[in-house]
Formats: structure tokens, sequence, C-alpha cells
């Protein structure tokens, strides 16, 4: 499983504004990243192609989240394909392999 940096800044934000909350904290999951990396995880840093892939993501006047457009251009990049709940990422499934 590859989780996104972006991921890990988005769940600290969420858990700041108080719209989270994980038993063992934002270092609980990032200790837990680090040490399942070399059975099950592996966390995926953001580079400039997935800043670059930004753009080539359509821009919907109902769906503007900066961190689900970053996460479906770092999919697009990687040619990986996107687990997400969200049903807004449907919507970007000509680009993206979309699971969920």
């Amino acid at each position: 499983m590859i989780v996104s940096r972006a991921s890990l800044f988005e769940i600290a934000i969420k858990l700041k504004i108080g719209r989270l909350t994980l038993k063992r904290g934002l270092e609980g999951l990032i200790q837990d990243c680090q040490t399942e990396h070399i059975k099950h995880i592996s966390v995926l840093s953001i580079n400039d192609q997935h800043v670059l892939t930004y753009n080539k993501i359509p821009f919907y006047a109902d769906h503007r989240d900066p961190f689900d457009r970053l996460l479906l251009a770092t999919a697009l990049a990687e040619k990986i394909p996107i687990l997400s709940a969200d049903g807004e990422f449907s919507r970007y499934r000509d680009l993206v392999e979309v699971i969920g």
C-alpha cells in the first residue's frame, strides 16, 4: 500500500481543527507507517512530477479541494490506482483508476 505524504498533511489539519481523532495521534500514525514500511506501507513524498501533473486534473467549480486534486495528480503521475470513499473521485475515472 502507498500512502501519500499529502494525506498525512491533510490528516494533521483535520486533527488540528477537531474533525478527526486518532487513538495514537499523528505521531503514532507516522510511526506506524515507518514501522510497517518494510511490510505493507510505503509513504510517497510529493515530487515535481506530481505538482506538474496537477494541471492535468480537470477543475470543477464544486470540487476544488486542493488535497483531493493533489492526490489525483499523484495517482496519475505514478500510474497507480487511488482508493477513496469520496464520491467526487468518480468524476476522474477517465484519468485515474478509482477504487471505492
